[in-house]
């Protein structure tokens, strides 16, 4: 997945006014043995999700855990 347009189709998305958050970025995961790799933050994620917001959201990343959110997520 590496080089294949990720962050630049994330930056042009910020650039037309969406809101994005790449959550490979730190702050977003944690490393977790028992999964045998990263997972989000689910406080961090939800608290993201829950907000109000007037445009849409471009959340860009993959875990284990996601699932979890899915029915928060269109697509």
């Amino acid at each position: 997945m590496s080089g294949t347009g990720k962050s630049t189709a994330l930056a042009e998305l910020a650039a037309r006014g969406y809101e994005v958050v790449d959550t490979d970025e730190p702050g977003w995961t944690v490393w977790s043995d028992d999964d045998g790799g990263y997972v989000w933050l689910e406080d961090r994620i939800a608290e993201l999700l829950a907000r109000d917001r007037h445009v849409p959201l471009y959340l860009s990343g993959t875990v284990s855990n996601q699932g979890r959110f899915y029915p928060q997520l269109d697509a």
